[in-house]
């Protein structure tokens, strides 16, 4: 099984820089490490350390993963790891517990490096966050430690939601995973839409344990290619611009309704948890959950 691993970058060239330089310094040679360049508008040069994939235009943060499918397929990448530019992975490594993860659980279509085994009746992590930040102290900023955010994440454990800021993708079913979310905006609750699907479908989910570093902050410096890119969207949907010009928060509440408007308000799948043996707990529903058959589904 190959593994390979990508910073996603947007207008954050001194933070994704620093980023790649963890990763290219902490992953096995097993594995391929690559910096995806997501539409910036100036594009960071080439560089022989790593190889860059260049995207045209940016279109946000969710779904980027996709746009990446063909390119993996040629190489036989089996599984995606997609890191924001203020992800740091201070693990040596850290990918042979990601390959192994996914050789042993074929059920597996999701990981991440923080999340929660349940989600609340408001759409958020519960009290199951689980994360393994070390507080390390980088060029561009400190990190927090883990008991800041929640428990201390060891080894593989299911997973009901994540924070987008480090994903892991099988690339076998990015078709599937793109089927859970058709209708994206340009950002927000792509971290809870595919994991909780998933779910919902009898697919799994984890979370794997890993020293790493989330800093924040690096969506900031490309907010005017983000916003232009919500305009796009806006205009493809035919909704207004806002008036407050706040763009973020459009995507953010046409995200929220789809998540919430489908999961709980619809299906009643939310609030649920998820337990170690993958078994599920509704409010409404039993530990023993049937799942659900998508209209796209994969044998396992």
């Amino acid at each position: 099984m190959k593994v390979a691993a990508t910073v996603i970058n947007m207008d954050c060239e001194p933070m994704t820089r620093e980023s790649m330089e963890y990763l290219v310094k902490n992953t096995s040679k097993d594995s391929f490490v690559f910096l995806t360049d997501n539409g910036s508008y100036a594009p960071p040069k080439p560089t022989y350390d790593y190889f860059t994939y260049y995207i045209q235009q940016n279109d946000g943060v969710n779904l980027v993963w996709y746009k990446l499918k063909t390119f993996l397929e040629e190489r036989n990448i089996d599984v995606l790891v997609c890191c924001h530019a203020d992800f740091f992975i201070d693990e040596e490594n850290w990918d042979h517990k990601v390959q192994q993860a996914f050789e042993q659980d074929d059920k597996l279509v999701m990981g991440g490096f923080v999340g929660s085994n349940e989600v609340g009746a408001d759409g958020g992590r519960g009290g199951g966050t689980h994360l393994g930040f070390i507080g390390g102290t980088y060029r561009n900023g400190v990190g927090s430690f883990w008991k800041h955010h929640g428990k201390l994440l060891t080894g593989v454990m299911p997973a009901a939601c994540y924070d987008h800021c480090g994903l892991i993708y099988r690339v076998r079913d990015f078709d599937l995973l793109k089927s859970f979310f058709p209708d994206s905006p340009p950002m927000h609750f792509e971290d809870r839409i595919l994991p909780v699907a998933a779910n919902y479908y009898g697919y799994h989910c984890a979370m794997i344990g890993i020293d790493c570093d989330h800093l924040s902050g690096a969506k900031n410096s490309g907010m005017e290619n983000y916003n232009n890119a919500v305009k796009r969207w806006l205009d493809k949907i035919g909704r207004k611009y806002p008036e407050d010009g706040n763009f973020d928060h459009v995507a953010y509440i046409e995200a929220e309704r789809q998540f919430l408007g489908k999961w709980r308000d619809d299906l009643h799948f939310i609030p649920f948890k998820v337990f170690d043996d993958y078994s599920i707990k509704t409010q409404e529903l039993p530990v023993t959950f049937v799942p659900r058959i998508p209209g796209f589904i994969r044998k396992v």
